[in-house]
């Protein structure tokens, strides 16, 4: 890392959150560990609220976040988004479930983390919730 990387990272971890130096790189844009503490985790869920308030059924406000990120059933942030927001609305569709019981039992992603057990911590919560819905 260079030094003025190091400088602005120790500046600036409370502003910006959480976030991974890799081979002279920043990656910025989680602040936490939980579902919702990241920045894709945000834009998908803008985007589900403003196809919701459209009046568009379940299936469709589905179909249009998973089309506006790319590669969306591999992604985990979208498939986890998409559970956490259908559950909140009652509709949660069950190969949104399954996919994301499957992301969380696979541990997808989990390497990236700087503190990877805090973030399993959170997702093995919210498999309960998936689990009890």
């Amino acid at each position: 890392m260079s030094q003025s990387a190091g400088v602005w990272a120790s500046n600036h971890r409370l502003a910006v959150g959480r976030f991974v130096i890799r081979r002279e790189r920043f990656v910025i844009g989680a602040w936490g560990y939980g579902i919702f503490e990241n920045d894709d985790a945000l834009d998908i869920r803008d985007r589900f609220r403003r196809h919701s308030r459209d009046g568009l059924p379940m299936e469709e406000v589905t179909r249009r976040c998973i089309a506006d990120f790319p590669d969306p059933m591999n992604d985990v942030s979208v498939v986890l988004v998409l559970a956490a927001l259908q559950m909140e609305q009652n509709k949660l569709q069950p190969e949104i479930k399954r996919r994301a019981l499957v992301m969380i039992a696979e541990r997808k992603e989990i390497g990236s983390w700087i503190e990877p057990d805090k973030r399993i911590r959170e997702l093995e919560a919210f498999k309960q919730k998936l689990l009890r819905f």
